[in-house]
């Protein structure tokens, strides 16, 4: 669970540098909105560290935060190409994440992509 921490501690900090500077973030799948690029990312990382992410969910969906890829304007295809990306992302920038060193791909993308859109 210590890791799930350090992931939400992690995507804490980058949403306050996107709140702060009103950034967009730019890369293989082209999302714009910061705020819900963050939401989006605590949601994966949530998922994926089994850090209780129905409770950020709950919590997104209570503050009309769009978290869903199709709410946002993305595919199936977009979210698994920037999925399949991240690793080499944050390999490249020396990031530690769960992402980077249990990258989520196929049965287990089928199974991240059900939790999002299901």
């Amino acid at each position: 669970m210590l890791f799930g921490h350090l992931a939400v501690y992690r995507v804490g900090v980058l949403a306050e540098k996107l709140s702060k500077n009103d950034a967009h973030l730019d890369g293989p799948i082209g999302l714009g909105n910061g705020v819900e690029t963050v939401a989006l990312g605590a949601l994966i990382i949530a998922w994926h560290a089994n850090a209780q992410p129905e409770i950020l969910i709950e919590r997104l969906d209570r503050c009309k935060v769009r978290w869903r890829p199709s709410e946002m304007g993305l595919s199936r295809d977009q979210l698994r190409d920037g999925l399949a990306f991240t690793p080499e992302y944050m390999q490249a920038r020396e990031i530690e994440s769960i992402l980077r060193h249990q990258p989520v791909a196929e049965a287990r993308f089928d199974s991240l992509w059900e939790t999002l859109e299901g």
